[in-house]
């Protein structure tokens, strides 16, 4: 458990001596009074000044005797609990501890609760990445160092690739956590959570994004495709829907409400509650787009397509589609063709192709522009440009008097 190390050498010529823990797979490091010369040391390094050792085996004697009264206890800890305990923190502090993955999975738990699905699910798929990795389940929030977060990368780019998005996105869902602890449980006068291991880490460089939108040509494949089987229909329909209601996400299909005016106006799930606006956005359906509104339309009148009654989660709806739309890529010459593609094409072919500004492809895509934000707060509300945008984007693609290479 205690190993003496002998530092570098200060500039005054002496090296300090600490004292590494090494504790349950984590270890930590101790300063002593004590430094020594060159003198002091033998041929390997070691330390021969007797009195020095002695000293240093009498403060070894100390601690162990110490360490005793802590019984069992002493089985859950930290090398940087047993620390903390060694240098008389109280022993309600050092007994202290806070699983960081069950944090994480509660954290996740309350996202979805306000409608942050994806954020909930990235953050619950980053925590079991990270048990993957240490190989249990439960893991303390003092054990998460700058080498571990490091180690967790490597392992991370070993399975997915050099500059994989997991190796940077998932230790970001981790910090958020791990910030959000910090602040919790940190007072003025109290300091649980210490080290702050993300400052020191080493930055994750990502390879170029792979395209996620198709070209015109693809999509019009799509559009053509003939009838094949249940969920390879509803997932070329889908998709299109999506496409002919401006990038309208899965979930918010799910979630939609009824169809009220000619009109599909919903709060985009991603965003609505990090916006005073709730991220509401209501387009008026496309010509395109009716007979497939019609083909999907549900039962229920609270909402506008019939998903909620074929599928019990909004997970299952998208496991269904991700599975069919693997099929029409195929069928297309797509390789792994993503839902998001066809929110990430209209916005490609509007601002390219059918000559719409990007101001109102962020309004049709429902960002908010920063640096107009306050200014916007003025402005009535008006669907009109983002309706008229849509008309362009879809003249371009299926009026038929575009060549497309």
């Amino acid at each position: 458990m205690f190993t003496i190390r002998i530092k570098t050498v200060r500039k005054d010529g002496t090296r300090p001596v600490r004292i590494r823990i090494a504790h349950n797979y984590t270890d930590c490091e101790l300063g002593t009074v004590w430094a020594v010369t060159e003198k002091d040391l033998n041929k390997k390094g070691q330390i021969k000044n007797m009195q020095i050792l002695d000293g240093i085996n009498e403060l070894l004697r100390q601690w162990r005797r110490k360490l005793e009264t802590l019984g069992m206890a002493a089985r859950g800890m930290t090398a940087r609990q047993i620390a903390d305990f060694l240098t008389e923190k109280p022993k309600e502090e050092v007994l202290w501890r806070l699983d960081i993955c069950e944090y994480m999975e509660r954290e996740a738990d309350k996202l979805w609760r306000e409608g942050s699905v994806g954020t909930s699910e990235l953050r619950n798929t980053a925590r079991r990445s990270l048990q993957a990795y240490l190989g249990r389940q439960s893991v303390d929030i003092n054990e998460v160092t700058t080498s571990l977060l490091n180690g967790w990368v490597q392992w991370l780019e070993s399975r997915n690739g050099k500059g994989c998005r997991a190796a940077s996105m998932y230790p970001s869902q981790l910090r958020a956590v791990f910030n959000k602890a910090r602040r919790e449980f940190n007072t003025d006068t109290v300091t649980r959570i210490p080290n702050d291991p993300f400052s020191r880490m080493e930055r994750v460089r990502q390879g170029a994004p792979k395209p996620r939108s198709v070209t015109v040509g693809q999509l019009r494949a799509i559009a053509a495709l003939p009838d094949r089987g249940l969920r390879f229909n509803q997932a070329r329909d889908v998709f299109l829907l999506s496409f002919f209601l401006m990038g309208m996400n899965s979930v918010d299909f799910f979630n939609c409400p009824a169809v009220k005016d000619g009109r599909v106006t919903y709060e985009r799930t991603k965003t609505r509650t990090r916006r005073d606006d709730k991220a509401l956005i209501s387009v008026a359906i496309p010509a395109e787009a009716v007979p497939l509104v019609e083909k999907y339309k549900g039962h229920r009148r609270e909402y506008a397509f019939k998903f909620r009654e074929r599928y019990s989660t909004r997970r299952e709806f998208s496991a269904a589609l991700n599975k069919g739309l693997k099929e029409v890529g195929e069928a297309v010459g797509v390789d792994g063709l993503q839902f998001y593609a066809a929110r990430h094409t209209w916005a490609t072919v509007a601002v390219n192709e059918a000559g719409v500004d990007k101001y109102t492809v962020h309004q049709a895509l429902n960002h908010v522009d920063g640096k107009t934000a306050i200014t916007d707060i003025y402005i009535r509300k008006s669907w009109e440009p983002i309706d008229k945008a849509n008309r362009k984007v879809l003249d371009y693609v299926f009026g038929g008097d575009k060549k497309v290479e």
